[in-house]
């Protein structure tokens, strides 16, 4: 399978549980049992191929207090990862929002 890149989503699993997503969490202080997913993209510059090595550095991109219809405040927090390869060459940018109810 060395030539068969990695499918569009492949990210999704480093992102939410790798060291990067859950560090942002716990240095936000973030509850992580009131953190609902809001939606996430990614924007490829190459592609992943099995033997890649990814190190993705995040960035909390925007914190923003809302109130729902029902009155309950949320903290939209909006957090990038950019990923390189083994080579320091990018890779991908993923961006992530998370919605912590409180």
């Amino acid at each position: 399978y060395k030539d068969t890149p990695a499918p569009p989503t492949f990210l999704t699993v480093p992102m939410m549980w790798s060291s990067s997503m859950p560090m942002v969490i716990n240095d936000l202080k973030i509850n992580f049992a009131n953190v609902l997913h809001g939606e996430e993209e990614y924007e490829y510059y190459k592609l992943i191929y099995p033997g890649d090595v990814l190190t993705g550095i995040p960035k909390v991109v925007s914190i923003e207090e809302k109130t729902s219809k029902s009155g309950r405040k949320m903290d939209m927090v909006t957090v990038e990862i950019l990923y390189t390869d083994q080579n320091g060459k990018k890779v991908a940018k993923a961006r992530s929002l998370l919605i912590e109810r409180k």
